[in-house]
């Protein structure tokens, strides 16, 4: 099965959208689509193999916690298991509970254009100054 035809029958949107990311480079990128074409790979070995990567960084005094990170991270994860012939994949601990959230600002966009950024607001600080009538302010008097 080709890396498309794969792809095409993916129900899950965390791997569709990685697997759109990397064809996307592709297009770009002789060496990832020559490496998409590798018959010992597939898209759900390559989340598994994102996953496993994930959860080494998760693992903390013996329980597994949350993890954050930018898709570029996760993106980088895939053209790195696409790129090597000889990852092993270690299956993930029975007591991990896998949980993907995207951002909704980040749909996949199928326009050629693309929407500008808005700037972010910036808060304005209102700065009081006071005038220094005396030297010392704040000292009583003697006299």
């Amino acid at each position: 099965m080709t890396f498309e035809e794969e792809l095409k029958q993916e129900k899950n949107p965390a791997i569709v959208r990685i697997g759109n990311y990397l064809l996307k480079r592709a297009e770009t990128d002789p060496s990832v689509k020559n490496n998409l074409q590798k018959e010992k790979k597939s898209l759900k070995e390559c989340w598994d193999y994102v996953l496993g990567e994930v959860a080494k960084t998760m693992y903390r005094n013996g329980k597994f916690g949350c993890a954050a990170g930018d898709d570029e991270d996760l993106f980088a994860l895939a053209v790195h298991y696409y790129d090597e012939d000889d990852i092993k994949i270690a299956p993930l601990p029975s007591n991990m509970k896998v949980e993907t959230k995207m951002d909704k600002d980040k749909k996949e966009e199928k326009s050629a254009e693309p929407k500008p950024k808005e700037e972010p607001k910036k808060e304005k600080v209102k700065r009081i100054s006071k005038s220094k009538k005396n030297p010392v302010d704040g000292q009583i008097s003697l006299f």
